[in-house]
This record gives structure tokens, C-alpha cells and sequence, in this order.
């Protein structure tokens, strides 16, 4: 994983260090959607932009990860030429690309370098408020995943392997928190919908239980476990309908499929479940805390 890392993060500050004109060239080895490569010469920049963006997604639908974020990469370089050094859009390019690493290579480090310069960029971009919050709240999430996979995976990758933010998890914590005051300010100005409240919050909430987690801190990670609990009761989920229903077996294989093979424990366990799921799968803690919540309030599984 270290080396792999180390080659992408190699690849990744050569490609994103030059956001010239000269990126086209690379584009043109590359096979093209539905034009020929004369024809993609003669486009305006911002035409290539549009080609490349589409090839992108085209390349993520099929699952080519490596492609696609080569793509995404030369996105960056095209979004910089079209739009300028100080335009919300190239920040968006950064963003994009900081989460398809993250997302589809477990990159880190390459994630948090993209969150970074996405961040610094936003003070001088013209674009509303609501835009900007947006974005940093996006930013600040990605920055926080990011840097809890870099914690995981610190060797090998750089000089920052010293840096006892990584080693702690006190960077990830900072970015969770601080996304989680963000979502806050957008839904105080009707920007954001309570629906994408509880969801976001959901989300720093599944961050922060890891993050605490790590650190050996478990009164803040249960912390974490019964925020999960009381936004799950109050989003109202589906498998929280399922169990409204009366079928709970069915939410618990539901679940199941995410988290694993069930455990038939009573309500005096159930945060003993979210515990011990393994809070780096994808599914995120919240899969554990809906089947401590549907097995704790189910007299079937007591």
C-alpha cells in the first residue's frame, strides 16, 4: 500500500504541478468520445473541457478508476486555462479530483494536497456566499477522510509520517469539526435543507466516531454512537420504516450485507456492536449504529 501510494503521489504532484496548455497533449494518446482526434485539436479550450469531463464520468460508470482520474486531473489544467487561477470552478476541479482519489484509490495524502490547494484557492474566487460554504463544507469533509486515511497508511508516503497530526488523527478531527459548524451555518441560512443537515451531520458524525476510535477514546467514540442513534430516529430511513413495518429481521439482513454476519444480542449490547465494526469500511459506522439501534428496540433479539 505504501509504495502504491508513493507512485500515485508521485504521478499525482507532476501532472497537478503543470496545469499548462501542454496537458492536451496528453489528452490527444487517449481515446476520445464519438470525435477524432483532428477534430479535438480544433476545439476551444473550453469545448475539450466539456469532452474531457464527460470522458471522465464515462470512464467512473465503467468502473476504469486509473482513468478516470487521470481525467479529472487533466480537468484541472483545462478548468485553470478556461476559467482562470481564480475561479470557484477550478476549486470544484481540485475537489473533484481530492475525492475520486479518495474514493477509488484510498489515496490520502493526494486527497488532503487537492482538499488543500481547493481551500486555498476559495478566499480570492467571486461567487456568492452560499457557494463558497458549500464548497469548504465539501472541502473540509474530504480533507477529514483524507486525513484519517493517511494516518492509517503513514509509511512511506512523505515527511509528514513525523508530523503527530497524522499520527493522532488531530488534523481529521479539526476538519470533521469544523464541517460540522459549517453545516450548521448553511442550514441557520436556509441554504440547506434539514433532510441534508441530518445526512451531513450523519456523516461527521461517522467521522469523528472513527477518528475517536483511533485515539483510544471511547467516551467521545459512544458519544459519537448515540448522536448516529438519535438522527437515524429522526431522518427516518429506510431501515427504520422497515422496522416501523414490523420487519425488522428484514432491515437486520439488510444491514447485514454491509456489516456482516448479524449478532443476536440484546439492547444491553447494542452499542457494543457499533463499537466493534471495523470503522474503516466504506459502509461507515452508521450501518453499525442502524443494527445496534433495530436489535436494541427489537424484543425478538432481546
Amino acid at each position: 500500500m505504501a509504495d502504491s501510494q508513493k507512485t500515485d503521489a508521485a504521478s499525482s504532484f507532476s501532472d497537478a504541478g503543470d496545469l499548462s496548455v501542454s496537458a492536451s497533449s496528453d489528452i490527444l494518446s487517449a481515446s476520445l468520445i464519438g470525435i477524432s482526434k483532428k477534430q479535438f485539436i480544433m476545439m476551444p479550450p473550453e469545448d475539450k473541457l466539456t469532452v474531457v469531463e464527460r470522458r471522465a464520468q464515462d470512464h467512473e460508470d465503467k468502473q476504469e478508476f486509473d482513468a478516470c482520474i487521470q481525467d479529472l486531473v487533466r480537468c484541472v489544467a483545462l478548468t485553470k486555462l478556461v476559467f482562470g487561477a481564480s475561479h470557484l470552478k477550478l476549486a470544484q476541479a481540485h475537489i473533484r479530483l481530492a475525492k475520486a482519489y479518495l474514493k477509488f484509490k484510498g489515496c490520502g495524502l493526494q486527497a488532503q494536497e487537492h482538499a488543500t490547494l481547493a481551500r486555498e484557492l476559495l478566499p480570492s474566487c467571486s461567487s456568492s456566499p452560499t457557494e463558497k460554504l458549500e464548497a469548504l463544507l465539501t472541502i473540509h469533509l474530504t480533507h477529514g477522510e483524507a486525513s484519517l486515511m493517511a494516518a492509517k497508511y503513514p509509511y512511506g508516503i512523505s515527511e509528514n509520517i513525523l508530523d503527530p497530526l497524522f499520527l493522532t488523527g488531530e488534523e481529521a478531527e479539526s476538519s470533521f469539526l469544523e464541517s460540522e459548524r459549517l453545516v450548521e451555518e448553511l442550514h441557520q441560512r436556509g441554504d440547506i435543507s434539514q433532510e441534508d443537515k441530518i445526512k451531513t451531520i450523519q456523516e461527521v458524525s461517522s467521522g469523528l466516531y472513527r477518528v475517536y476510535k483511533t485515539q483510544n477514546r471511547p467516551d467521545k467514540a459512544l458519544g459519537q454512537c448515540e448522536k448516529s442513534l438519535r438522527l437515524l430516529r429522526d431522518c427516518g430511513t429506510w431501515p427504520a420504516v422497515e422496522q416501523d413495518r414490523g420487519r425488522s429481521d428484514r432491515a437486520v439482513e439488510h444491514l447485514s450485507k454491509a456489516s456482516g454476519p448479524p449478532v443476536h444480542v440484546g439492547g444491553n449490547h447494542a452499542h457494543a456492536i457499533a463499537m466493534s465494526q471495523c470503522p474503516e469500511e466504506l459502509v461507515g459506522a452508521e450501518v453499525s449504529h442502524s443494527m445496534a439501534l433495530i436489535l436494541s428496540s427489537d424484543p425478538g433479539h432481546n
